[in-house]
């Protein structure tokens, strides 16, 4: 087992994939969990904060591609890790129209690997159930579902939109982008292949239900 300290950027970049093992649930983040990340978020762009903790994401090492892609079962941290790939999603869209340069980085750094295609084109890749709306989102091409993929996405776009159209100073998306990649850490843990990944994932979720009531920044957890 290998433990770090990392932020978004150091997660997602280079060419990986973190894969949601079968046995996980869905996406299932409630308004409540985005309202708190996006408060946590905004405290970084006015600086009241210069670092925020997120959590813990636990990985367990998956054999290569042909291609030599890094893969990494996402044991535990979907929650998180899906919702910040939404909400670059949502910046990149939003830049779109004058910001090319923030678009192509975005996307290409944080969203997709570059030179590959199809599934193994996309830095995350969710459960069965999530694939086609998540690879919409992340694709710039976003269609209305009944999911909380599609609902998240329209929650932070609608809070970006009203921040970006307001008169007066102007809300920065480029500040936005870095606050989120370089100010936002997690705790990485990364099993060994003696590791059980499925024992370990049952053993995380039992202790969340016995556990006693979590704080505020704690229970943005999965």
């Amino acid at each position: 087992m290998n433990v770090g300290y990392n932020n978004v950027q150091g997660v997602l970049e280079g060419t990986k994939q973190f894969v949601v093992p079968l046995f996980q649930r869905g996406y299932s983040w409630k308004p409540k969990h985005w309202e708190m990340l996006w408060a946590d978020i905004l405290r970084l762009y006015d600086q009241e904060e210069q670092t925020h903790f997120l959590g813990a994401i636990v990985t367990a090492p998956m054999d290569g591609l042909p291609d030599q892609t890094t893969r990494h079962l996402l044991i535990d941290g979907q929650q998180r890790l899906t919702t910040i790939t939404i909400l670059l999603s949502v910046i990149r869209d939003l830049a779109s129209t004058d910001e090319k340069q923030l678009v192509q980085q975005i996307t290409e750094e944080f969203l997709v690997n570059r030179f590959h295609e199809e599934d193994e084109r996309f830095k995350l890749l969710p459960t069965q159930l999530d694939r086609d709306p998540f690879a919409e989102i992340v694709q710039g091409k976003p269609r209305t579902h009944r999911t909380g993929l599609s609902r998240a996405y329209k929650y932070f776009k609608g809070e970006l939109q009203t921040r970006v159209e307001q008169p007066g100073e102007r809300f920065d998306l480029r500040k936005l982008f870095k606050q989120v990649v370089n100010s936002l850490y997690v705790v990485m843990i990364q099993l060994s292949r003696e590791d059980n990944p499925y024992f370990i994932f049952e053993s995380l979720n039992a202790k969340g239900r016995h556990s006693p009531p979590l704080t505020s920044s704690e229970t943005m957890s999965s």
